[in-house]
Order: C-alpha cells, then structure tokens, then sequence
C-alpha cells in the first residue's frame, strides 16, 4: 500500500515562469513578479501560461489524458 503524498498549499515555487518579452522591457526598480500580467487555465489538452501585455503562449503543458494529484483549495498563512 502506498501513501499519498501531501501536496502543499504554501508558496514553495523554486523557479518562476515569465514572458521572455516582459523580462526585455522590465522597467527599472520593478521586479518581474510586479510587472507580470500572466493567465494560467487550463485547455483541452493540460495547462497553458498566457501573458496578458503581449497576447501570446507563455507554456502549454500537454497531460498526454494523464490525470495527476492536485490541491484546488486556498489556504493563508
């Protein structure tokens, strides 16, 4: 029998995903975080990121129909 393992609902983000393009006209004093205008939803295939200013795919994440554990719920700290 194997246990589930529990999926945290903490920020434990290691890298960030951003717009390549952002990141070239990131004004001076702002951090990416702060000038990010990003979408993430998901699609018939997975999860895509969106950048907003741009209007363009930031990643598209394919599932291949495989269904993975997920946490769906908001908790504060």
């Amino acid at each position: 029998m194997s246990k589930k393992k529990k999926i945290p609902t903490t920020h434990k983000m290691e890298m960030f995903l951003h717009c390549k393009k952002c990141l070239k006209e990131l004004p001076g004093g702002q951090s990416p975080r702060e000038f990010a205008a990003i979408e993430a939803g998901w699609t018939k295939i997975g999860l895509q990121l969106w950048c907003k200013r741009h209007e363009m795919n930031i990643m598209h994440v394919d599932f291949e129909g495989q269904q993975h554990p997920a946490v769906f719920h908001a908790r504060r700290h």
